[in-house]
């Protein structure tokens, strides 16, 4: 704010004062939920249709604290798997190019996400 003859002193003290805060809220600052967890997913590049796939999720890591629960989106219109456990095995009734999910989420509510393309094929 560019101070004028006519703006008082306190007026660009405040500005001041409601840029800063505003700057700390949009950068996280005073936020103790900590940083997301870097979620890793590893999967076969393909399977046959019918057959079991494993998604593989244990390679997940959070540096300020412990993952709490895997969100598993297998991408073929199935329900999603909600688990403490990084592992989760799904068999796909459809064929083509079909990207799964994994969501992992830590103690404090914080999110990491990771996918892969997985190619499901008649055999």
């Amino acid at each position: 704010m560019v101070r004028s003859p006519k703006t008082p002193a306190r007026l660009l003290s405040f500005c001041s004062f409601a840029a800063i805060l505003w700057a700390l809220a949009a950068c996280g600052a005073g936020d103790d939920r900590g940083a997301a967890p870097e979620a890793k997913l590893t999967v076969a590049a393909q399977v046959d249709v019918g057959r079991e796939l494993g998604l593989d999720a244990s390679g997940s890591s959070d540096a300020d604290g412990d993952i709490v629960a895997y969100r598993f989106v297998f991408g073929d219109g199935s329900a999603a798997v909600e688990t403490a456990e990084p592992r989760v095995r799904h068999v796909f009734a459809l064929t083509g190019l079909i990207e799964v999910r994994v969501h992992v989420r830590d103690a404090k509510g914080n999110i990491g996400e990771a996918s892969a393309v997985v190619s499901v094929r008649v055999p």
